[in-house]
């Protein structure tokens, strides 16, 4: 209670300065309540895992809402053969069992050493000359939620994203992986409105129920080559490889900041915009889709990143530039030009061809050590199955004055609120990166993720 009492009051002084700053700007007080306007805000930012395992622990996620392109109610009876099962124990020292609205594919917690390896070519060593599209009259019927999108969001630009096509297990710790391009209005059309209802063949349909009925085809396909038809699963999701979907890979990652001499580490939440896809008004943390690789590779530190052509490493810079972009904040130990998308790209979109091109150094306003863990790979149920890799990213902690200039500087701006005080409560999302994130710092024998 008192914590939410002292949240209060600082969001009230935080609006007053705010609102005062312009007026004392040529002052002496300028500076110093700056300084204060900013340790403010990060307050509000900055959470104990106290505060998150509460937050974490009310989380219903079989209610996760409603909107027109996605129903996030009574997803367990769609998909309840697919859903993960966690054990917790609570801030009452309950242990249970929930679900989590994911497919758990492959658990780094538990298997770390697992390879996944793209198959490719030698001309594109991420085998995207592949292209994924809908069939024209997929095209034709979904084009109205399309206009429906683009109509509230008529900057959303479609950008070429990267598609999981398939993904195969060779052995118990090894896969393999197929990568295709697609582009961001396919993932509108699909993922992105599952449950929005369209006009095909005479009938009234979601992608939803396109997705059912291809996985009934292969379920009565893999009925006639074995004798057990009880073994039939129909509440699960449609294999990657038979999806009518984009399937756009999303990564996104849990911040932990801590010192060696803190008992207690402490992570940064951000709450999300109205004008982002999904989680509207959330918690959120750095998160976004795998944008298409350039090639040919610049230079020999690019080409050595992917040269044992492995999609974990990918991943790892993907989400190591999501991370700059919407942070403010580099890994020292991997250089801007190394990345594989030009990490300024979003930034430059509204720019006039005649303006300055901004570049990397305007908005990356600090430079850390960073450790970047995976988690796991997992395909989230409200978008029908599209696959989601969990991160955890340490790094020591850094001073308040710096991470609001970092965070004015940068790209997530753009998708997170800048306002002093929040009310905003954590996404589902969030909390099961959460959970993977205390299932790895925790490393309980006995898998009880403890959350008191």
């Amino acid at each position: 209670m008192f914590s939410l009492i002292l949240d209060f009051f600082l969001g009230i002084a935080g609006t007053v300065l705010k609102t005062l700053l312009p007026v004392i700007k040529k002052t002496k007080y300028y500076e110093r309540c700056s300084q204060w306007l900013a340790n403010i805000h990060i307050h509000n930012r900055l959470y104990s895992s106290e505060k998150i395992n509460k937050d974490v622990s009310k989380i219903d996620f079989m209610d996760l809402g409603r909107t027109k392109q996605l129903d996030g109610k009574n997803l367990i009876d769609k998909y309840k053969e697919d859903m993960h099962e966690m054990t917790i124990c609570d801030s009452n020292n309950i242990t249970r069992t929930i679900q989590i609205p994911y497919l758990e594919i492959i658990n780094f917690n538990k298997h770390p050493n697992t390879e996944i390896n793209i198959s490719s070519s030698k001309e594109n060593p991420l085998s995207l000359n592949r292209e994924f599209k809908l069939t024209e009259e997929m095209e034709n019927a979904t084009n109205r939620v399309l206009d429906y999108v683009l109509k509230n969001n008529p900057k959303t630009t479609n950008d070429p994203h990267t598609r999981l096509a398939s993904l195969k297990q060779i052995e118990k710790e090894r896969f393999e992986c197929v990568l295709e391009k697609t582009f961001y209005h396919t993932q509108i059309k699909t993922n992105l409105s599952m449950d929005y209802r369209f006009r095909i063949n005479g009938y009234k349909k979601t992608m939803r129920d396109l997705e059912k009925e291809q996985h009934m085809l292969e379920q009565e396909e893999w009925g006639k080559n074995n004798i057990h038809n009880d073994a039939l699963h129909p509440n699960c999701l449609t294999s990657l490889e038979n999806s009518l979907l984009a399937n756009v890979i999303g990564v996104s990652a849990i911040w932990c900041m801590e010192d060696e001499d803190d008992e207690e580490p402490v992570f940064y939440l951000m709450p999300r915009n109205k004008k982002v896809g999904v989680y509207k008004n959330k918690l959120g943390m750095p998160s976004g889709d795998i944008e298409i690789p350039e090639y040919p590779r610049k230079t020999k530190e690019e080409q050595n990143h992917f040269r044992d052509k492995s999609l974990i490493e990918f991943l790892k810079w993907e989400i190591a530039r999501e991370f700059a972009e919407e942070t403010g904040i580099a890994d020292k130990n991997r250089k801007l030009e190394d990345y594989s998308v030009e990490i300024t790209k979003s930034k430059n979109r509204n720019k006039k061809p005649n303006e300055k091109k901004i570049t990397d150094e305007e908005f990356i306003k600090y430079y850390t050590e960073m450790e970047i863990i995976p988690l796991a790979l997992t395909r989230e149920m409200i978008r029908g199955g599209k696959p989601q890799m969990f991160f955890l990213i340490k790094t020591k902690k850094i001073p308040k004055n710096d991470l609001k200039k970092c965070f004015l500087s940068s790209l997530g701006i753009e998708e997170f609120d800048d306002k002093i005080f929040t009310t905003a409560t954590i996404s589902a999302e969030v909390a099961c990166n959460y959970l993977y994130a205390m299932e790895h710092i925790q490393g309980r024998k006995d898998g009880i993720i403890c959350l008191r």
